[in-house]
C-alpha cells in the first residue's frame, strides 16, 4: 500500500510539472507575440567632449551623431547656436539624445555666477527646457 501512494504521488508530481511547462510555455509563446518591445522608441544618449566652451567632435563621433539624428530637421550645430543665444557663459556641457521618439540637443552654459541648461528640440528648433541655477544658492546648501 504504500509502493502505491508513491507511485501516486510521483504520477501527480510528474502531471503538474508537465502541465506548468505547457502552460508556462504557452504564456511565454503568448507574451512574445504581444511584445511591443521590438516596435519601441528607442532611447539613445549622445554625450559630447567640451573643453573652453567649444564641443570636440573627431570623423568617430560625427559619424555617432549623424546616426543619432537622422530624422532631425535641425542639426547639432544649429542648435548650439540657438542655445548660445539664450544663454551666458561658457558652455561646459553638450549631449544629444533621442527621448519619447524625438532628438533633443541638452547644453549647459556656466559664467561663474550662474548655471544654465537648455534643452532644444530636435525637430523644431524650439527651446523646450531652461532652467537657470545661480550658483550662489547651491553655495548655502553645501555649508
Amino acid at each position: 500500500m504504500k509502493g502505491r501512494k508513491s507511485f501516486m504521488k510521483t504520477k501527480l508530481i510528474t502531471a503538474g510539472v508537465l502541465f506548468g511547462l505547457v502552460a508556462g510555455g504557452t504564456f511565454a509563446v503568448g507574451a512574445a507575440k504581444n511584445d511591443d518591445s521590438r516596435n519601441a522608441v528607442r532611447e539613445v544618449e549622445v554625450e559630447h567632449k567640451v573643453e573652453h566652451g567649444e564641443v570636440l567632435m573627431n570623423k568617430e563621433d560625427k559619424k555617432q551623431l549623424g546616426e543619432v539624428v537622422k530624422g532631425a530637421k535641425i542639426s547639432f550645430e544649429e542648435a548650439l547656436k540657438i542655445a548660445r543665444e539664450k544663454a551666458e557663459g561658457t558652455l561646459t556641457e553638450a549631449e544629444t539624445e533621442i527621448e519619447h521618439g524625438r532628438v533633443e540637443y541638452k547644453f549647459e552654459f556656466e559664467n561663474g555666477k550662474s548655471e544654465t541648461e537648455i534643452t532644444i528640440d530636435g525637430n523644431t528648433g524650439k527651446m523646450i527646457e531652461f532652467d537657470l541655477d545661480n550658483d550662489h544658492d547651491d553655495d548655502r546648501d553645501d555649508r
